[in-house]
């Protein structure tokens, strides 16, 4: 299914040539006496039309989600050995704190009991976990992924203080698929803020990505 998801993505304005050859044929038969090329030409003007008049609304209210959301910030820095994750992937991406980012541990919502937690601790033998009672770390990080608002999906991170709710860093991501017009545009339609493959945005893709490291570490 990946591949298949990979050859859409790449191929998949080729499937453009559908509507063209159609409108083609269509100008054939209502305008025989005008050139091949001139048919196929303002078939192809047609579709390119359409095509953006679905696309083109969606990316410009993709452009002001992005600066809505803004650059990564850093309020203030702290520097502690573990927080309390709040993400609904703190089990298994969360564990990305302990061996790429530096914590010496986590605590996260149990995956076992409904109203329990859990303590993720980096240990020699690997990592380690041991369900508590309450979380006991004083900042939290919460991630938030919101699927379809509007145009894109929306990553947001806010690290907090726990007992005096003082927010220490923000940061935000967002991802375009395309709008009404990525079934035919595949990956040629997205767009992504900030894009890490971008000189200019790279630096604030890594902040927000390593924003728990930047302000707790």
């Amino acid at each position: 299914m990946m591949l298949i998801g990979v050859l859409w993505a790449m191929l998949a304005p080729l499937l453009l040539a559908i509507p063209v050859w159609a409108l083609h044929r269509l100008l054939a038969v209502v305008r025989p006496a005008w050139p091949a090329r001139r048919r196929l030409a303002l078939a192809a003007a047609a579709v390119a039309t359409g095509v953006l008049a679905l696309w083109l609304p969606a990316r410009l209210q993709f452009a002001r989600l992005c600066d809505e959301i803004g650059m990564p910030r850093v309020v203030e820095r702290v520097k502690v050995d573990g927080f309390f994750l709040d993400d609904s992937t703190a089990n298994s991406f969360g564990m990305r704190y302990l061996h790429e980012e530096g914590f010496e541990w986590i605590e996260a919502r149990s995956i076992r009991r409904r109203d329990g937690y859990t303590r993720y601790r980096k240990t020699a033998q690997g990592i380690q976990s041991e369900e508590i009672a309450e979380p006991s770390a004083s900042v939290q990080v919460s991630s938030v992924l919101t699927m379809g608002a509007g145009p894109a999906s929306v990553q947001r991170t806010v690290i907090t203080d726990r007992h005096s709710g003082r927010v220490l860093a923000t940061a935000g991501s967002a991802h375009f698929g395309g709008g009404p017009a990525r079934w035919v545009l595949g990956a040629y339609g997205s767009a992504s803020c900030p894009n890490p493959a971008s000189p200019s945005e790279n630096a604030a893709w890594s902040l927000g990505y390593h924003l728990a490291k930047a302000t707790l570490r």
